[in-house]
């Protein structure tokens, strides 16, 4: 049965950390930077554990059941987030490339990075990647600052960036907050329900993996329109509660309820599968 459970566990890792890491490249950080978050998470989980049932932290601990040294969980408990303002030589390449253009005095003035040639030896993009890019052939990073609308180029063929940060447009990094915010939520569902089998919070699945097309709109203009009223009546109640009920005299919670549709395309098995 464990090795059972051993053998699934690549699979319920890639569930789970392929969507987060789509969230993270959406946001433009590398895989050194999604490393060290989930570092700073691990040891957080472990250490407030550990405070909750002792009242203190013990390092050694810590790092027992993490698996990191001791020293890097001093610096992790330490700096926490600060951690990561250091610079990580496996961020997002195209990142440090920016980086790079606005604060390296060969890329830039005190106005400002200064608009360069494709190619070159000297001050220019070319050169500006072997420097902060690394082995990344400079027209990949300039595709990728492109797609990105990071940078633009000007008539007479120099390039030049439009912002600091490789991270999409305020608008959108303000959808991916609530997606960020959402997916917490759920997972605190998920493992309240595994750690109080006693005390579920109502979350339910209903899914088929072969479904005809044709049916899914008529399903989600259902689920839409009942989901709509349902969550009507919950926040009517959570906002003026019935008659009968004294809620001033208990303690404050936070409490909120969410229904999600889930659809995909039928995967299809590849030859010799």
């Amino acid at each position: 049965m464990i090795a059972r459970s051993r053998a699934t566990l690549p699979v319920v890792c890639r569930e789970v950390l392929d969507p987060l890491a789509r969230v993270f490249l959406k946001l433009g950080f590398g895989a050194g930077e999604f490393a060290t978050f989930c570092k700073i998470a691990y040891v957080r989980a472990v250490a407030e554990e550990h405070k909750e049932t002792t009242g203190y932290v013990n390092r050694s601990r810590v790092a027992v059941v993490t698996g990191l040294t001791r020293p890097e969980v001093s610096r992790l408990l330490k700096s926490g987030d600060n951690t990561l303002a250091s610079r990580a030589w496996h961020r997002h390449r195209a990142a440090r490339v920016l980086d790079g253009w606005h604060s390296d005095p060969r890329f830039a003035s005190r106005t400002g990075p200064l608009p360069l040639p494709v190619k070159g030896a000297q001050a220019s993009f070319e050169a500006l990647v072997r420097k902060y890019g690394g082995d990344i052939p400079a027209k990949a990073v300039l595709r990728e600052l492109m797609d990105a609308e990071a940078i633009n180029k000007t008539r007479t063929g120099l390039v030049r960036p439009r912002r600091r940060h490789l991270a999409l447009r305020s608008h959108q990094s303000t959808k991916l907050a609530v997606i960020s915010m959402k997916l917490g939520t759920y997972l605190q569902t998920l493992l309240h329900n595994l750690e109080h089998p006693d005390d579920l919070l109502y979350e339910q699945t209903v899914s088929r993996r072969k479904v005809s097309a044709a049916i899914v709109p008529y399903l989600r203009h259902e689920i839409a329109a009942r989901g709509d009223a349902l969550l009507s009546m919950i926040s009517d109640q959570l906002r003026r509660p019935r008659r009968d009920i004294n809620a001033s005299q208990a303690p404050n919670v936070k409490f909120g309820v969410s229904f999600f549709v889930h659809a995909a395309p039928e995967r299809r098995k590849r030859r010799g599968q």
